[in-house]
């Protein structure tokens, strides 16, 4: 039997690497590129322009690009979710005015004189400095 625990500690982990894999996608494709090094550079478009010296860094040029892109569009997306404004009824957001006159005596009933028992002068009284 699998205790809830170990859903959580497994939602946990699932939740992290999500977190991590969209933090650092920019690095995965750096990543990609130094482990794949041979494969960029024959699909170099430098190629007629040797003295570049490229090595498919033209590639991975517009791979993180289109990275920055996707996740400005995203924010872009996200921004614009916030931008709607919802406006009530003006009759909803009136209130008459409160004046000093509406309010009555009687609204607030008076408070008992505070009377303090068993005063004990010796347990209650300033600090000695």
């Amino acid at each position: 039997m699998v205790h809830i625990s170990t859903y959580k500690k497994f939602g946990t982990y699932l939740l992290l690497a999500v977190l991590l894999l969209q933090s650092f996608n920019r690095l995965f494709i750096v990543g990609d590129y130094y482990l794949h090094t041979a494969s960029y550079a024959e699909r170099c478009e430098n190629k007629l322009r040797v003295e570049l010296h490229c090595n498919g860094q033209c590639i991975i040029a517009k791979k993180l690009k289109e990275a920055d892109k996707r996740e400005k569009n995203s924010a872009d997306k996200k921004i614009e979710r916030y931008h709607d404004v919802y406006l009530a009824l003006p009759t909803t957001l009136s209130l008459p005015p409160a004046t000093y006159e509406d309010r009555q005596l009687t609204d607030f009933p008076e408070l008992p004189v505070a009377v303090t028992s068993d005063y004990s002068p010796s347990v209650f009284r300033p600090p000695i400095g």
